[in-house]
């Protein structure tokens, strides 16, 4: 939905992937969603009283990691249009 709307109004789109966010958060494993939550609420200490605390396998996915889902797409492609800068 929130696709149709932007394209209605004309707003451009780029797809950030995966593995565009996790290459922001360059680490020699597969981070998680919490682990790249963890490092973003440790380069943004204000954001640290919004971590959700780690969830079981039987938990739903806190709602909280949306804001550190948004934060690191953010991240990545504010690193993304940085590297395509110097592309040039």
């Amino acid at each position: 939905m929130a696709q149709a709307v932007a394209r209605n109004a004309k707003v451009p789109l780029v797809d950030v992937r995966q593995a565009i966010v996790q290459d922001a958060f360059r680490s020699t494993r597969r981070l998680s969603r919490f682990d790249i939550a963890e490092l973003i609420s440790e380069r943004y200490p204000e954001l640290h009283p919004r971590l959700p605390a780690k969830r079981k396998l039987t938990e739903n996915e806190p709602f909280q990691l949306r804001m550190y889902n948004a934060a690191a797409v953010s991240i990545a492609f504010r690193r993304m249009s940085h590297h395509k800068a110097h592309e040039v």
